[in-house]
């Protein structure tokens, strides 16, 4: 929507007089007023946040094929999410890629890493500015950008029988999240520069001038950059498989090359947030267990582990501690549920503990014990002959 403030004046002398009344009456007092209160002064914020695991890309062109199946690292903040930051693993080769048409005109707010801002020729400080005023850009340290275009097609990432396969054999070659889907089109990208109503009431921003805003639902606009038949978007999508049959959930699996455990997650607000809870819950088991192999294998009977066990506090930091030795294998699909707060989602890992990482983990554990400050001096004296003990066993934990 275009805005020109020299509309105002081109009004008709009907509809002025309707716009004076109005104001008249603004500045009157109203009998349906309480008495003693007054009309608020100051209009709520703007905030604006992009459109969820849509993301600009770093640079633009015709074929982005190569970056289909590269995998995000989980400690890749989202702001900061652009295609250079993928990584190939043992399975991106299983995903194979497709080009579909696709069409449709669309005005939306996407997220733009602070590089692929750069590239796009958009002001940090021209943004910062924005924000600083009577709007917030959602709550990202990157750029994010307006973008009207038309869609032309989409490349997609399909997984093939062979990536499943793989993902069971390497759980780690298929972690996080991969480089999905990139779309392909036609349009101009703008960067968010203050509110409508800032300017309206004469605001300005270094380097803007007024006739190059546009105004889109309350928020100021000026364009950085148009495009013509690129590759100029992706998603990305969660890369663990799903396991349709979940039989392991009732009935766990054995191994003689470690020990599975089964998470389940409460149910919560979103798919993310159920799957790390359920592998936390995993991980809590991981360190239960390793309590009792850390008894039999020093021969303590004693509360200095117990106690320390079943400590809430206590068990949430051992289960960090563990946190990469205990592998995610698969997952089930995610069950929703209905609530009166909306949509809530209840997730299933089944999670595997190598036997070759039991006596380092064993190790970690009781030294965790011992740097707490939960334990007393009795305890932590009893918990360094166990560390003594393990250190001695020449496989450690059994």
């Amino acid at each position: 929507m275009k805005f020109n403030i020299a509309r105002i004046f081109q009004l008709s002398p009907a509809v002025l007089a309707v716009f004076i009344m109005i104001a008249l009456g603004a500045c009157s007092s109203s009998p349906d007023r309480p008495e003693g209160t007054e009309m608020p002064d100051e209009v709520p914020s703007l905030h604006i946040e992009p459109q969820k695991g849509v993301y600009i890309r770093a640079g633009f062109d015709d074929d982005p094929s190569d970056y289909i199946g590269q995998f995000i690292n989980d400690d890749v903040p989202d702001d900061e999410i652009d295609e250079t930051r993928g990584v190939q693993t043992s399975c991106s080769q299983f995903i194979e890629y497709r080009e579909v048409n696709a069409g449709g005109t669309y005005d939306e707010v996407y997220q733009a890493s602070r590089s692929a801002g750069a590239s796009l020729g958009v002001d940090p400080q021209a943004q910062a500015a924005g924000a600083g005023g009577q709007a917030s850009m959602g709550s990202s340290d990157g750029a994010m950008v307006r973008v009207e275009y038309e869609l032309s097609k989409r490349m997609r990432g399909v997984m093939t029988p062979e990536y499943e396969e793989c993902c069971r054999e390497n759980v780690t070659g298929c972690s996080g999240r991969y480089l999905a889907e990139f779309w392909k089109g036609t349009g101009e990208i703008y960067q968010f520069v203050g509110t409508e109503r800032d300017f309206s009431a004469g605001a300005s921003v270094p380097g803007v001038s007024e006739g190059s805003l546009e105004f889109s639902d309350g928020a100021a606009w000026t364009r950085a950059m148009a495009f013509d038949d690129m590759y100029f978007a992706f998603t990305v999508s969660d890369a663990a498989i799903e396991d349709a049959d979940c039989s392991w959930v009732d009935t766990v699996p054995t191994s003689s090359e470690g020990t599975y455990f089964v998470g389940i997650s409460p149910p919560v607000a979103s798919e993310s947030r159920a799957r790390s809870l359920a592998m936390r819950e995993a991980r809590v088991q991981a360190v239960q267990y390793l309590g009792e192999e850390i008894k039999a294998a020093t021969a303590t009977q004693t509360h200095a582990i117990d106690g320390y066990i079943e400590d809430e506090q206590v068990i949430e930091t051992l289960a960090e501690g563990v946190a990469e030795r205990v592998e995610d294998d698969r997952y089930c699909p995610v069950e929703v549920r209905e609530s009166p707060e909306g949509e809530l989602y209840v997730s299933r890992v089944l999670a595997f503990f190598p036997e070759e990482e039991k006596s380092a983990a064993a190790q970690e554990t009781v030294e965790t014990l011992e740097e707490s400050e939960e334990v007393s001096e009795e305890d932590r004296h009893e918990l360094e002959n166990i560390r003594e003990q393990l250190a001695d066993e020449p496989a450690g934990v059994q």
